[in-house]
């Protein structure tokens, strides 16, 4: 086992990957969790204004309780899609290693939680509600927003980069076929979320269609 994961992984993924899945797949999935599903869940309240529907302090502590159950779901359900597809390429992954690829390419998260705490600090509620708003016409506030931005980009930048080379290992890929895995999964994503629209837009028009057929 690498005695140093958490940086190791930085610029070594392949060979800190492997070191986890052979010691322990689940190594370090309930912290990653957490930290992803934190960052997430911000920029879901940040995306949606949930600060309009509930007080600053009740929407941050229900955020941290529910933190280590979505990182824990999404790592769970996505990692399990990117296996199902990875099988059609003869994948030699399991889905736990699959899953720990997943939750370790997302080290460079900690550095956008970092970036969103920096926001609380200085925003508080207003980034919950309707955020940035006029912050963008402020002079300095204008290029703090940016350079934080710029580091998110960057940050998630390199966690796909990293996810990429991981998968790679795992999955016995080129960095081709990884890529290709990839694509095959935010595929069937996309047809998923193409057949939802569908029902929902066809069930809408149900009321209608039977209202004219009368």
């Amino acid at each position: 086992m690498i005695s140093k994961p958490w940086i190791e992984m930085w610029l070594h993924p392949r060979k800190t990957v492997q070191a986890i899945v052979e010691f322990s797949p689940n190594y370090g999935l309930k912290i990653l969790s957490f930290i992803y599903g934190l960052a997430s869940l911000f920029s879901l309240a940040q995306t949606f204004s949930l600060g309009f529907f509930m007080g600053f302090v009740p929407l941050i502590i229900l955020m941290l309780i529910l933190a280590p159950f979505w990182g824990y779901l999404v790592f769970t359900f996505v990692s399990w899609v990117v296996y199902q597809t990875g099988r059609w390429l003869q994948g030699l992954a399991t889905h736990l290693q699959v899953r720990s690829v997943l939750a370790w390419s997302h080290v460079p998260i900690t550095v956008n939680l970092a970036v969103w705490v920096v926001f609380l600090f200085i925003f508080r509620e207003t980034l919950f509600q309707g955020f940035p708003g006029s912050y963008l016409f402020k002079g300095p506030m204008f290029y703090l927003l940016f350079f934080m931005c710029l580091v998110q980009l960057v940050m998630s930048i390199w966690a796909l980069v990293l996810y990429l080379n991981g998968l790679a290992q795992v999955q016995g890929f080129s960095m081709g076929k990884a890529i290709l895995n990839l694509l095959l999964t935010i595929g069937f994503f996309a047809l998923g979320f193409a057949v939802i629209v569908f029902l929902l837009l066809w069930g809408s028009n149900l009321p209608t269609q039977m209202i004219f057929s009368r």
